[in-house]
């Protein structure tokens, strides 16, 4: 069996998403922000150290990008190294681009819209299912709304369901959830956390893109971590060994079975045989009073009392031996050396139980028989 590619779970809207300004039609655009840092026009990051140019300002900024066309430059990408991509993607902006962005933009939407349905159906990307989030609402209040936290749980998931090992590529810090999710592996998180860049960042605004796709971190397939694959095998070969024992003891039913109806046609007469046929039984006598002694007046018998009471009755070896041997008595009542002991046993039982009405019941390994009068 070959070994799954490791999955690198992306952040979709880290991707297709980007600002550029209304008066350079620039991404990212450095004057545009400085400026708007000169004119206060500005936001405070959520721990009140840092001041950003408030990129949300539509007479200063477009509306985010999107940018369909990104996806397919991140699939080649993360490919070529052995991995496999998959995009996580919001179900609202695929609604969207179905609905009033179609209608309002028809050329531009309708071939981001048929790529985006394209890559879906080849597995490469997959939207949320959880409904959208209220208006009004920050993402980080409920943990089905946050992107951040979606593919940190999905990459999670492949590896302890799947034992497959997986990345999470995103630009974001998960500052949040680290104070909120303290019950997630954090240092895993960190060791599979993947960044990327769009080179040059500040460029002129083009859709398809004029940049390049980076994410170092990347590393080839052959320089992975090994610790999923070696348990992925494993438990390959435990699986493998559980379906071989069971297909063994299958088959040593089977082989018990067939010598157990051979033997009982062979030399039993059941409840339903007719009482006029005379059935000759070896050492019918003599396996009688062997169970009869080895039960004595006890209300349980060991099988290895009748084996050595068949002994002390001259089937198998001299009752001075000092070890049984039920090989020869099994020949001695016609069975093979070899047959299986329960087998044997059986058949005497059944003897025992038709020639004298007393019912023995055995234990599941055939070790004890309880008398039942």
């Amino acid at each position: 069996m070959s070994t799954p590619a490791p999955i690198v779970i992306i952040d979709g809207p880290n991707v297709y998403y980007d600002r550029y300004c209304k008066r350079h039609t620039t991404r990212q655009c450095n004057k545009c922000k400085k400026k708007m840092i000169e004119l206060g026009l500005t936001t405070e990051s959520k721990s009140g150290k840092q001041v950003y140019p408030d990129m949300k300002n539509l007479e200063w900024w477009n509306h985010p990008s999107l940018e369909i066309s990104r996806l397919p430059i991140v699939i080649e990408y993360i490919e070529k190294l052995g991995y496999r991509p998959l995009f996580y993607c919001e179900s609202q902006m695929e609604k969207s681009l179905n609905t009033w962005l179609l209608k309002k933009y028809p050329d531009d939407v309708k071939p981001k819209r048929d790529l985006l349905e394209k890559l879906f159906e080849e597995g490469y990307v997959v939207f949320d299912a959880h409904g959208f989030k209220p208006h009004g609402a920050n993402k980080e209040d409920d943990d089905n709304w946050d992107d951040d936290i979606w593919i940190i749980h999905m990459a999670l998931r492949f590896r302890e369901q799947q034992n497959r090992e997986s990345f999470i590529m995103s630009n974001d810090h998960f500052g949040i959830w680290r104070k909120k999710r303290n019950d997630l592996d954090w240092d895993l998180i960190d060791r599979i956390h993947i960044k990327f860049e769009w080179q040059p960042e500040v460029t002129k605004f083009k859709d398809p893109t004029n940049q390049i796709f980076i994410a170092p971190k990347v590393r080839k397939l052959s320089e992975t971590s090994t610790e999923l694959e070696r348990k992925r095998i494993l438990e390959e070969i435990q699986n493998i060994d559980d379906r071989k024992g069971g297909l063994l003891r299958k088959l040593e039913s089977i082989d018990y079975e067939e010598s157990l109806q051979d033997a009982l046609a062979e030399y039993s007469r059941t409840k339903h045989s007719e009482r006029d046929e005379i059935i000759e039984l070896p050492f019918k006598e003599e396996i009688i009073q062997s169970i009869r002694g080895a039960i004595g007046s006890k209300n349980r018998v060991s099988t290895g009392d009748i084996w050595l009471k068949l002994q002390f009755n001259g089937i198998g070896s001299h009752p001075m031996a000092t070890a049984y041997n039920n090989r020869a008595a099994k020949e001695m009542l016609g069975f093979k050396p070899s047959t299986p002991d329960k087998i044997v046993l059986q058949y005497m039982v059944n003897l025992f139980v038709n020639e004298t009405g007393i019912e023995l019941k055995p234990d599941q390994d055939w070790v004890v028989l309880d008398v039942i009068e």
